[in-house]
Order: C-alpha cells, then sequence, then structure tokens
C-alpha cells in the first residue's frame, strides 16, 4: 500500500482532516487538481462503507487472571474492567468534547441539581431493558449505587460518594442524590466505570451478571477467554453493530502485539512505546492513541519501614532524571509527573511546581538522614503496568546511576494486582485519569482509601479534598488543589514520573473506534464500532 493509499485511509476513518489531507497529497507531488479530483473520489467511497452489521471482534488484553471478576464493586485489574465494559452502561458517559462539558447522557436522559448542589436529580430513560428482559427503573440505579456505597461494601469506588447521604427513587424514572455537603462534580463521579446498572433482585455478580450493555455473556472463563453476543434489545437504536466479543489475555507485550499483527487480535490494550514505529508501518494495523490523565507511579507503602521515613522518599524521589526515564522508557511520548496525579492539562494542575530533576547531592543527603546509605531499596514490578517490567528495570538504573542501591524485581504479570500491589513495600501502578481532580484524589490519597496504594495520610489533605468538594470559586477551588498537589509532591509516598497516552493497537477492519482521554481501547464505547469485513 502506497502512501497515498495510506493518507486515504486515515481520511476516510476520519484521523485526518480534509485540510491535511489536501497539504499530504500536494505534498507527495499532486497538482490541486489532481488532489481535489481524489478527495471527492474518496469522499464517495467513504459515503459508500456505511456501517455494517455483523462479525466477531477479537480483543486481547495484558492481565486476564484466574480469579477475574465483573462485579463492579469488586473489579481491580484491566481484564476485570474489559470484560464489564460491553455488558454495561453508565448514566452519563465522559466523551470530552461532546455533549454538556463532556458528559453525553445514557442511562440518564437529563441531570440538574438544585441551588446549592446538596441535591442532584437524574432522569432515566424510559424502555431500556436488561439482558434478562426486565425494564430498568430508579430502583435498580438505587440498589446498583447502595452496593457501593454501603458502611461495608469492599467497592473502591465508595470513596468517591461519601458525601452522599441517600440515594433515592422518586417514582421509576427519577434518581434523587442526596449529599451532606455541596459537590458540583456529582455527574462526572456517576460517569465512572464502577457505576454501571444491574438489576435490584440479581444474586449472580459473575457468570450470572446481567446488565444493560450492547453484549450480554455466552462465556466466562477467568483466565483463559469470555465470548459476549449481541443483546438484541439494547436501547440505542441500530446499535451494536457487531455480534460477538471474545476477550482474552496475552500477557508478554510482544506477543500480544505479533497476535495483531497476526490478524488473531482486532484490539489490544497497551502498545509498548517500542512497538510505535512498526505499527505506523503496518498496512494491517493502526496506532489508536491520545494523550491523558493516566499515570504510572511507584508507589511506597507510607505505613511500612523503611517508607515511613520522608527523608527516604525524598531520597527516591531526586534519584531519577524524569525525562530521561521518559525517553528510555517510553520513547518520550510520555508527559513528565510532578509526584502528584493532576495533568499538566487537567485546568486544576498546579503550575508552579517545579520538574524535580536527579540531584546526587539530595539523594546522599536524605539517604544519610535516614540512616539507610547502604540499604537496598526493592521496586517490585511486571509487564501489566504501563511502560511493562522494563520501564521499572530503566527507573532502577537511573536511580543507581545517583547513588541510590536499588533493584527492579520483575513478577509475573498473571495475579500481580491481586498479590503483590498494595502488597509489597514498594510496587509499581498504572492508573487511569479522572475527568476531575477530586475523583484520584478520594480514590487514591484520602487517608483509608480502599485503593490509596501508598497508605498516605494527611490531615490537612483530606480537610482540603472536603473544602475545594464544595466551593463554586473556581479560583479559590483551584488554590485549595495547588496546595493539594505540594503535599503530596513535599511528603507523599508515591513517585509519580510519567503521564502516559494511551497508546493500543487495532486492526484495519476495525472502523470508528474512537480514542478516549478516561480510558484504554475507547473506554469501553465500542457500541458503535463495525468491522469492515462483516
Amino acid at each position: 500500500m502506497d502512501k497515498k493509499e495510506l493518507l486515504k485511509n486515515e481520511f476516510i476513518k476520519g484521523k485526518v482532516s480534509r485540510r491535511d489531507f489536501n497539504a499530504g497529497l500536494m505534498g507527495m507531488g499532486l497538482t490541486a487538481a489532481a488532489a481535489t479530483t481524489f478527495i471527492g473520489a474518496t469522499i464517495k467511497e467513504a459515503e459508500a462503507q456505511a456501517p455494517k452489521k455483523g462479525g466477531h471482534l477479537l480483543v486481547a488484553t495484558q492481565d486476564d487472571t484466574a480469579g477475574g471478576t465483573v462485579d463492579p464493586i469488586l473489579m481491580v485489574n484491566w481484564s476485570d474492567l474489559d470484560r464489564n465494559g460491553p455488558l454495561s452502561n453508565r448514566l452519563l458517559e465522559s466523551r470530552p468534547g461532546e455533549g454538556d462539558n463532556g458528559l453525553v447522557g445514557a442511562l440518564a436522559t437529563e441531570w440538574e441539581s438544585n441551588a446549592d448542589a446538596t441535591e442532584w436529580y437524574f432522569r432515566l430513560r424510559e424502555g431500556v431493558e436488561f439482558h434478562n428482559g426486565k425494564t430498568m427503573t430508579a430502583n435498580d440505579v438505587v440498589h446498583s449505587f447502595n452496593r457501593h456505597h454501603a458502611e461495608d461494601s469492599p467497592s473502591p469506588a465508595r470513596a468517591y460518594i461519601t458525601s452522599v447521604t441517600e440515594f433515592a427513587a422518586d417514582g421509576d424514572n427519577m434518581l434523587v442524590v442526596k449529599l451532606d455537603a455541596p459537590n458540583a462534580d456529582i455527574p462526572y463521579v456517576l460517569s465512572e466505570y464502577h457505576f454501571s446498572v444491574q438489576p435490584d433482585d440479581l444474586e449472580d455478580y459473575n457468570t450470572g451478571y446481567v446488565g444493560t450493555g450492547a453484549w450480554k455473556i455466552e462465556e466466562l472463563e477467568w483466565g483463559i477467554g469470555s465470548t459476549f453476543v449481541r443483546h438484541e434489545n439494547y436501547w440505542k437504536e441500530d446499535a451494536p453493530y457487531v455480534d460477538s466479543i471474545e476477550i482474552f489475555g496475552i500477557p508478554d507485550n510482544s506477543s500480544r502485539f505479533n497476535a495483531l499483527l497476526a490478524g488473531e487480535a482486532d484490539i489490544i490494550r497497551s502498545v509498548d512505546s517500542s512497538f510505535v514505529s512498526a505499527l505506523n508501518d503496518s498496512e494491517d494495523a493502526n496506532l489508536l492513541a491520545t494523550a491523558s490523565g493516566s499515570h504510572l507511579t511507584y508507589p511506597m507503602r507510607g505505613d511500612t519501614s523503611p517508607y515511613d521515613n520522608n527523608d527516604v522518599r525524598l531520597a527516591i524521589k531526586n534519584a531519577v532524571d524524569r525525562e530521561k526515564f521518559n525517553e528510555i522508557a517510553f520513547n518520550g511520548l510520555g508527559t513528565v509527573g510532578r509526584d502528584h496525579p493532576i495533568a499538566p492539562f487537567d485546568p486544576m494542575h498546579c503550575d508552579e511546581i517545579p520538574l524535580r530533576e536527579a540531584d546526587p547531592d539530595k539523594v546522599a543527603y536524605h539517604l544519610k538522614q535516614a540512616g539507610m546509605e547502604n540499604h537496598e531499596f526493592e521496586l517490585n514490578v511486571a509487564d501489566s503496568l504501563f511502560g511493562g517490567a522494563a520501564a521499572g528495570e530503566a527507573f532502577a538504573q537511573l536511580a543507581r546511576d545517583n547513588g541510590l542501591n536499588m533493584t527492579a524485581k520483575v513478577n509475573p504479570a498473571d495475579g500481580y494486582w491481586g498479590s503483590v500491589w498494595m502488597t509489597a513495600p514498594w510496587s509499581g501502578s498504572s492508573w487511569a485519569g479522572r475527568p476531575v481532580a477530586d475523583m484520584i484524589f478520594s480514590i487514591a490519597y484520602k487517608a483509608g482509601g480502599d485503593w490509596n496504594e501508598s497508605f498516605f495520610e494527611n490531615e490537612r489533605f483530606d480537610e482540603l479534598l472536603l473544602a475545594a468538594r464544595g466551593e463554586g470559586d473556581f479560583d479559590l477551588r483551584k488554590e485549595m488543589y495547588c496546595e493539594m498537589q505540594w503535599i503530596l509532591y513535599n511528603d507523599g509516598s508515591q513517585i509519580l514520573p510519567i503521564f502516559t497516552p494511551w497508546l493500543d493497537g487495532t486492526s484495519s477492519r476495525v472502523m470508528d473506534l474512537k480514542a478516549n482521554p478516561y480510558g484504554s481501547m475507547g473506554y469501553w464505547f465500542w457500541d458503535q464500532i463495525w468491522l469492515a469485513d462483516a
């Protein structure tokens, strides 16, 4: 396939604008008249390529395990989320650039609050059917959300809704959310992937899971593969196009990439940055990429020696050249982090916090203060992390170059999230970005949170989190969030060296899959994609 045809395919898929298409053709030596004729013919061809129904979609993720789940209150690893995605919907969908400030109605069609944002009202879509034929009502939504809200709930999403006093049904089609303090972010919170809806009489949340999603369970085999088939009474008109989806795990980065090139997978999660160039040169596959607030962290257990000592934490924070790490581990495609989770493009990002540079003198000073000059630090990593185990090994080498005695221990990807993460004293982690700062702070940094992976506790941080949630003045709210970022920068027990773009791979047969900054592989909005050879 020559460059002109490759450019044409990108234009048909909507990845290249008409202006850039024309400029590209002119750059290849075509005259203005010839470029115009070629563009016209391409548009006609694109119009002829209407979405087709049918076909079987193969999706390869990187951490499918024998102990997986599709239960929204128990989901932990990426494969859990990948399997739940086809089965479920939320009230709202996070689609930046669309709808109302990036929110598009899904199971809810309208939403508004009272004057001080202490009550929110969500009008539910009528006629939505679950996979078992039951019609969705507000009671189902209340039941689903109360599973996260209950005091003894194991759900990490409980951290998002601690200010909620009650989820209540007002008739069949109105959900009322009552709060003990103002919270302007509730619609964004309820668009998060945990808050899917199930029937209020559901008993089996795994192999018998019932949702409202575009596909329903045909077979679930944890650690082997799962198959989902079309939900014929799906509430979106004409959707889904794809008949069935199969999701399976390929932990090894190279094997997963080769499966895409060989046609053994149509979508793959997490393309290693070293394969990006080869993917761009491929005629049979494409790179699905977008900037995001997703990030790699190396959380230390702040409740465990020696990481309960801030001098140890500061020694590690000053040991690695972040720019070099980005180049080595991510081919320069990432954005350097400042040890807090608010991405540079977020309006609440604190711009005055400086980028840390590698400083061997600071490393030596803080190790001496802690009495840890000869301590051997061990970082646990796996290929299921952003950048894979190779990123952790690169981090360790750069740290050794600056006087920190450390190694990276490579663990199997299978079972990493259950047996290593939040268990080992120091380990790697990967996070999807969140649409508002409150969400990532609440789930990952508030004291006592289920996914507070660094076991961080700071009373001032928690006070600011609560105050910012109800602050209506943008400048005052940003000032609070900025102070919280400084607290993590100076005292936090996590290293956040890089914000990673989503880098996924798709077969050329996959059409209309759109990248989303809040989730890999299009954030599971797959009901609009179709297969060119269906």
